[in-house]
């Protein structure tokens, strides 16, 4: 609050509180329920009087803060929310305080109301109107003796008032939608934030003259973030429309800007060097793309390959460099790759799983480095509960032996030998696996110590490099240890609000200077937990730096636009379905040939056969029918199927006379037994001998009734045999009479 010792804060789920601290002495003065339970409310403070501003759409409330000896008071006045059948009025979306102490509110439709104390409560009237259009919400601040309304048209439009009338004075239309207007102390600025990040800002002398001046860009919507090998100044970050972006860690200067063509897009960095694989969907088929960056020299791409036509949702590498796995989590197919000191790619391995993956890894166990796959599910196991094992040098599978305790939801390798750090499904514990594979083919597990993670909430992940272990989950929490996961740890960072929906990624550079981390609401912040440094004590020295980026940055062109492979490449499995199918094609060509060179062989010895026979005296000399091969063939085919003729007829022979014993034992060589009439039977027999209807015991009481009254009817029907005749309708004579 302006010029006063008091500062007013709003707290939302559980509890929705308002509270007056005073910070000089850090007492709080004031704890008041609001009444108001809901989310996404507007909190807005006036820069002039201590007055404060909270509204929630169709409703709203002005707090007024009154400040005495040692006390201090707080006056309601709210517009209540219509309810029930009476006449809503529209909800507001946007609120600001002028110089003056009055409020002004907007809704969906940029229509500008006042609102205003009646003595009781609030009441609003509206001020400006005009029929704007368009699917933009709207946004407003307080600008020199003015309102600036971004509308639903996308147009900026400063209102000032004559008199009583409110007139526009002033009008622009930005290139991006705009998500927040705001202005400062003193009203004779005001910022302009964009959906794309970037931050104008509107400064003039008068309001009819006002300059838009590009301040700064700020990516939005970022979903993983990454620092660069191997100093880790640089940081790349990307968001969900495929857009990367280099700043320097710690001034947050913009470096560079590229546009990734494709779908799903998401990239991870190498731990060593500066290199970044790229991957997503590009076409119809996903895959990698290899890109080195140097400050200088900017990203270039230095290798591709096409995968597959399934989701990859994770590249891995390992802790030396040299090997990379690219993992299709939901389909269960694994890449398995060898890279070498100049970028180039060579497969060790591609396995099919055939179950949905939680999470991959590699780490070297024994004397070699092995990939590690955390099942998600299966027919026999729960999630977590089963890792399969393959040798990244050998490619061969290994056997994974050893109980846990899981199910696991992600596995990460610790600094330490042979030693894993192992997150639970859903606990607020850690639990470190040791790791042996003395037995060449067998990796064996045994649990280690189980200790509590410090966070809150049940659902956290892990992140390790070489001097560091940091865990981060959704309570906004960020807890470092050292790299051999001891039970204590160093240090535990609040760096997220609890809105923000947690901290999604989090990083620390090889020196442990400095926290990366990604909240859930898409923004990126860096933490220095180490001032003492002597390097970071001298970048700190300036400011953070927030001049305008280049705007060639910021152009479409083929420049800014990189692709991760080929489009009309062609994938892995298909090339090697390609090469199979020729493979075999080769084989088949192979094999007809030799049938065809035993078949010419053959036929020149029938032919010298029949010259020799020709020439042969007529007394010695064969008829042709002895040389026709196929003869013997035929015969002995024709002696098969009469052979089987036989067989079908015997055992037909036989069923029917199982059949012909058991009516001679049950209907006609017995007299004590009743009469049974056989109305079908699965042979070739129809027995009617005896047409004696059946006993009283077998026939319904209904069936009784309705023989009985049909036998009745056809006796008394004397046409019942006559031959059957159309009959022609005759029309009818009507008498009228008179």
């Amino acid at each position: 609050m302006m010029e006063c010792d008091l500062v007013a804060g709003f707290t939302g789920f559980p509890n929705y509180l308002v509270t007056v601290w005073n910070w000089r002495t850090q007492q709080r003065l004031l704890a008041l329920p609001t009444g108001v339970l809901k989310r996404k409310q507007i909190y807005m403070p006036s820069q002039t009087h201590m007055l404060l501003c909270e509204c929630w759409g169709e409703g709203l409330i002005v707090w007024e803060v009154a400040q005495c000896y040692k006390r201090c008071f707080m006056m309601k006045r709210a517009k209540e929310e219509v309810t029930g059948w009476e006449i809503s009025d529209p909800a507001l979306v946007g609120v600001c305080w002028t110089n003056d102490g009055h409020l002004y509110a907007i809704d969906s439709l940029a229509n500008l109301y006042s609102v205003i104390s009646d003595g009781i409560g609030m009441i609003t009237n509206l001020e400006w109107s005009e029929d704007l259009q368009g699917a933009e919400k709207p946004s407003i601040c307080s600008f020199f003796n003015g309102i600036l309304i971004y509308g639903p048209d996308q147009k900026l439009r400063l209102l000032k008032k004559w008199d009583s009338t409110w007139k526009v004075v002033w009008s622009f239309e930005p290139d991006d939608s705009v998500v927040r207007l705001i202005s400062n102390a003193t009203y004779e600025l005001a910022a302009m934030w964009t959906a794309r990040g970037f931050l104008y800002k509107l400064v003039g002398e008068t309001e009819e003259k006002i300059d838009v001046v590009l301040y700064t860009y700020r990516q939005r919507n970022i979903v993983k973030i990454q620092l660069i090998a191997p100093d880790f100044k640089h940081l790349a970050t990307m968001n969900k429309t495929g857009e990367l972006c280099f700043y320097e860690a710690l001034s947050g200067k913009l470096v560079l800007r590229k546009l990734v063509e494709g779908n799903d897009i998401n990239f991870q960095g190498s731990p060593v060097d500066p290199l970044l694989v790229i991957f997503g969907e590009v076409g119809q088929n996903y895959g990698i793309g290899l890109f080195t960056y140097e400050p200088g020299l900017g990203l270039q791409k230095v290798g591709s390959m096409c995968l597959t036509h399934q989701i990859v949702s994770q590249v891995v590498f390992s802790s030396t460099g040299r090997k990379l796995v690219a993992v299709a989590k939901s389909a269960g197919h694994i890449f398995i790759f060898e890279l070498s000191e100049k970028y180039k790619l060579t497969l060790v391995r591609y396995a099919e799983l055939g179950r949905g993956l939680a999470d991959s890894f590699l780490m070297k166990v024994g004397e070699a480095m092995r990939s590690f796959n955390l099942i998600l599910f299966s027919d026999k196991y729960f999630i977590g509960e089963r890792i399969v094992c393959i040798n990244a040098d050998s490619g061969k599978d290994n056997k994974f032996a050893g109980k846990m305790q899981g199910p696991y939801s992600e596995v990460v390798p610790l600094a330490a030998r042979d030693c894993a750090l192992a997150v639970p499904h859903l606990s607020t514990h850690m639990h470190v696996l040791r790791l042996s594979g003395v037995k060449g083919k067998t990796v064996s597990v045994k649990m280690g110590p189980v200790f509590e993670s410090g966070h809150d909430l049940k659902q956290f992940r892990a992140f390790c490099n070489g001097n560091a272990l940091l865990t981060f989950g959704y309570d906004g929490a960020v807890i470092l240890r050292k790299p051999d996961a001891p039970e204590k740890y160093d240090l535990k960072l609040i760096v997220s609000h609890r809105y923000e929906s947690g901290v999604e990624q989090a990083l620390i550079d090889s020196n442990s200077r400095y926290i990366v981390h990604v909240g859930g609401n898409g923004t990126t912040a860096v933490t220095v937990i180490n001032n003492k440094h002597e390097g970071v004590l001298t970048e700190l020295s300036t400011d953070i730096r927030t001049e305008a980026p280049d705007p060639n940055l910021f152009e479409d062109s083929a420049v800014n636009i990189i692709t991760i492979f080929n489009e009309s490449e062609k994938n892995y499995l298909d090339v090697v379905e390609d090469k199979r199918v020729r493979e075999e094609t080769l084989e088949f060509a192979r094999q007809r040939a030799e049938v065809s060179r035993g078949l010419e062989a053959i036929q020149e010895r029938v032919v010298a056969l029949l010259e020799s026979n020709l020439a042969a005296p007529p007394l010695h000399r064969l008829p042709l029918s002895s040389f026709n091969l196929h003869v013997e063939r035929t015969n002995e085919r024709a002696e098969e199927e009469r052979e089987q003729i036989r067989l079908q007829t015997e055992a037909r022979i036989r069923a029917q006379d199982t059949v012909t014993a058991w009516i001679k034992s049950q209907c006609w060589d017995s007299m004590i037994t009743p009469r049974i009439k056989l109305f079908s039977i699965f042979s070739h027999y129809h027995v009617e001998n005896f047409a004696v209807l059946p006993n009283q015991r077998e026939v319904w009481p209904e069936l009784q009734l309705t023989e009985a009254l049909r036998t009745l009817e056809m006796e008394n029907d004397a046409d019942v045999f006559r031959p059957w005749e159309e009959h022609t309708p005759t029309p009818a004579v009507e008498h009228n009479q008179m």
